[in-house]
């Protein structure tokens, strides 16, 4: 697998200034620099909440409390919020990390795995949820 190019802050302010700008689209920044949407729309969100400073790659991945991870997850299962409004809300990198916590915590309700700091009623929900979820699935 090969390793990501990592693009400086300015690189990656740059871009974002120019899709906010309406200088480039999409399609264009994903052509000329290989950006994702996805990326391009965190990167948004991260310049918005901490500024061309968030755009800084330090290298390390950041820590989260499990309490925010979970009251995250909570928040989005339960519809409060779309993923990208969390993950701003809660200062969390992307909506990658947010997708790896709520698929976490899914398969620890299913597998009647303890998840600290959740209200039993929140988990018989996300059960149930998942069991009329998984009615519609075909059989293997």
């Amino acid at each position: 697998m090969g390793k990501k190019n990592r693009l400086s802050a300015e690189e990656k302010f740059k871009i974002v200034n120019a899709y906010r700008s309406g200088a480039e689209g999409k399609a264009s920044i994903r052509v000329k620099y290989g950006v994702a949407w996805s990326t391009l729309r965190d990167w948004i969100r991260i310049y918005e909440t901490r500024g061309v400073t968030g755009l800084i790659s330090y290298g390390k991945s950041k820590r989260y409390s499990p309490e925010t991870k979970v009251k995250a997850v909570e928040e989005y299962l339960v519809g409060k919020w779309s993923q990208s409004d969390i993950c701003r809300k809660y200062d969390i990198s992307s909506t990658a990390v947010l997708r790896k916590w709520i698929d976490g915590i899914i398969i620890m309700v299913i597998s009647n795995k303890q998840v600290i700091g959740v209200s039993f009623t929140w988990l018989k929900v996300v059960k149930q949820q998942w069991m009329s979820v998984e009615k519609l699935l075909p059989i293997a």
